[in-house]
């Protein structure tokens, strides 16, 4: 029996899935309410569904790919307190989202940074900004000796 899936099933198929089951798994999945009966109604529901999430995909990488435009044309300085062999302080992911948010009014959340490591040392860093599954932008920051 063809079913279509309206969740996530373990050994079986993912949400929106075209799975072809047996008839007594496929009775106890729609009575369950995890998959419906794969009719010609809820197959085109299915494809108008999909045609609308690619869409919203689609929208969601265009705007990926104009941050990532933006943030590469950036370049951040920061200025840390140096003694005699050591630096006074960090740059923090933190401090970098709230740079961005303040000086270019861009929102970068904390779990988009790929190399979420924190910069003690002096000089020039890239650090990674995951934007979208394909779309990942290099952030320049320099960190010069505060006088």
């Amino acid at each position: 029996m063809k079913i279509i899936l309206l969740e996530d099933i373990k050994n079986t198929g993912k949400k929106n899935d075209l799975i072809n089951v047996k008839d007594g798994f496929a009775r106890f999945l729609i009575t369950t309410n995890k998959a419906v009966f794969a009719s010609k109604l809820s197959l085109e529901k299915l494809q108008k569904q999909q045609s609308n999430q690619k869409q919203i995909d689609n929208k969601k990488l265009e705007e990926s790919k104009a941050l990532k435009a933006k943030i590469e044309t950036l370049k951040l300085k920061f200025k840390l307190k140096v003694g005699e062999k050591q630096t006074f302080g960090t740059v923090t992911t933190k401090t970098i989202i709230d740079c961005l948010a303040s000086e270019h009014n861009l929102a970068i959340d904390k779990y988009m940074f790929v190399d979420n490591k924190k910069s003690y040392q002096l000089g020039e860093h890239i650090i990674k900004i995951k934007l979208d599954k394909n779309v990942t932008a290099s952030l320049h920051i320099d960190v010069e000796k505060e006088k």
